[in-house]
């Protein structure tokens, strides 16, 4: 879940959801690069989403 959200009801969307789910919590897309980055991933790339008002980037990477 990011809180960049493209919108404050979409953010607010996110962090309630989050608050919902046992130990959640919202992440920013290079906080999440980072950890992929971190974890052994290789290429990761952060595409935001410029329709999506929910899952508002794609984030992927390839594991050698």
């Amino acid at each position: 879940m990011t809180p960049d959200a493209p919108s404050p009801s979409a953010a607010q969307f996110a962090a309630l959801f989050s608050l919902n789910m046992m130990s959640g919590a919202t992440y920013s897309a290079e906080q999440l690069a980072l950890w992929l980055n971190q974890s052994g991933f290789l290429r990761i790339t952060v595409t935001p989403l410029e329709q999506a008002w929910w899952f508002d980037h794609v984030i992927s990477g390839r594991k050698p």
